[in-house]
C-alpha cells in the first residue's frame, strides 16, 4: 500500500486529486454518492478506465467505499478511531481529513512493547488499520485493547472502530472519560510498519506511542501509529 501524495502527473493521479480536494473543501460530504464513473470520465477528459484505476486506489487507501450495484460513496472520515485527539493541518493552517481503513484484527499474547502497560499475561486483540491523511500520505496504526474489553464492544467491532474510537469505547464500555498519554518518537522504524509504508527497513520515521486509561488508571488500550517523514504538514496534538 502506496503512502504518497496523490499530486503526481499521470491522468489518474489528476483525478485523485480533484476528488481529494473536492472532499478536502466540503464539496463532497462524507457519506455522499459521488457522481457516476461515467458522468466523471466526461467532466474531467479522461478515458473510463483511467476513472476506474483513481476510484480503486482512493478505495484501497480508505478514502471513498465502492458498492457494488450501489455506486462510489466518500468515506466516514475527519475522526481517526483512536487518533481523534490529533490533527494535522497543511502549510495553510487548514485541518486535513483522516480516513480510516481496517486491515484486519489478530488475538495475541506473549510479550511486546505493550507487554509493561498491560501485564505480560494479558490476552489482547490487535487491530491494524491504515489511516490516510487528505490524500497526501498514510500512517500505519497498530491497536491494542483487552480481548474481555474488545468483547464487550459487540458484533461487529472493528468495523465500529472506524468513526471514533474514543467515543466508542465510553458509550459501549460505560467509561466517564479516558485519559490519554502520549510520546512521540524519531526513531528506526519495526519491520512490520516499515513494510506497510514501503520505507527501508533501515531508515528512521515517526513513531507516535498512545496509553489508553481508565479515570481510576486502569490500563484499556495501547496504540503506535508509525508513519514516514512529511513535509508540508504540521501535526497538532489536542486534548
Amino acid at each position: 500500500m502506496n503512502n504518497g501524495d496523490l499530486g503526481g502527473h499521470t491522468k489518474v493521479d489528476r483525478v485523485k486529486s480533484i476528488l481529494v480536494g473536492e472532499i478536502s473543501d466540503g464539496r463532497l460530504r462524507s457519506g455522499e454518492r459521488i457522481p457516476s464513473e461515467r458522468d466523471l470520465a466526461r467532466r474531467l477528459g479522461v478515458s473510463l478506465g483511467t476513472v476506474q484505476r483513481a476510484l480503486r486506489d482512493l478505495s484501497e487507501r480508505g478514502i471513498v467505499s465502492r458498492e457494488h450495484g450501489r455506486g462510489t460513496f466518500v468515506s466516514d472520515g475527519a475522526a481517526a478511531a483512536g487518533v481523534e485527539f490529533m490533527r494535522f493541518r497543511d502549510d495553510d493552517g487548514r485541518e486535513l481529513p483522516l480516513y480510516v481503513k481496517v486491515l484486519g484484527k489478530r488475538r495475541i499474547g506473549g510479550r511486546g512493547p505493550w507487554s509493561s502497560f498491560f501485564g505480560p499475561a494479558e490476552p489482547l486483540v490487535r487491530l491494524d488499520r491504515w489511516i490516510n491523511v487528505g490524500g497526501r500520505f498514510g500512517l500505519f496504526s497498530e491497536f491494542f485493547l483487552k480481548h474481555e474489553a474488545f468483547e464487550q464492544l459487540g458484533p461487529g467491532a472493528p468495523e465500529a472502530l472506524h468513526p471514533n474510537l474514543r467515543e466508542l469505547l465510553v458509550q459501549r464500555l460505560a467509561l466517564s472519560a479516558l485519559q490519554v498519554e502520549e510520546t512521540v518518537r524519531f526513531e528506526r522504524l519495526p519491520e512490520r510498519a516499515a513494510r506497510r509504508l514501503e520505507q527501508p527497513p533501515e531508515r528512521a520515521g515517526i513513531i507516535i506511542e498512545l496509553r489508553g486509561r481508565t479515570l481510576d488508571g486502569g490500563a484499556l488500550f495501547y496504540q503506535r501509529v508509525f508513519a514516514a517523514t512529511f513535509a508540508g504538514t504540521s501535526l497538532v496534538v489536542s486534548r
